[in-house]
């Protein structure tokens, strides 16, 4: 209705048996896990052109605005020069 305000709080948690995962946890079996995916992504990065975002893609906590200016910048650095210029992808080490 144009005549009413909904206000909304949210409030963190850790994330539940069924719950989606929106951000990592720092742990030290993460951390083993991470090293693995990134070779992965490496390997995929490399082989098949596929880049990774986002807060699971960087295993990096942001904010949206951060999330939405890291995709921004990672089209501008990466997408545009391939569809442009024909430039070859390539994923950032560490993402």
């Amino acid at each position: 209705p144009d005549d009413k305000t909904v206000i909304v709080k949210e409030y963190s948690r850790f994330a539940g048996e069924d719950d989606e995962v929106y951000y990592p946890i720092n742990t030290p079996e993460d951390r083993e896990k991470l090293t693995a995916y990134r070779r992965l992504a490496a390997t995929e990065s490399r082989d098949n052109g596929v880049l990774f975002g986002g807060r699971l893609g960087t295993y990096q906590y942001l904010d949206m605005h951060m999330a939405i200016a890291a995709a921004l910048t990672l089209f501008d650095n990466q997408l545009r020069p391939f569809f442009e210029d024909g430039e070859p992808l390539s994923q950032p080490r560490g993402h």
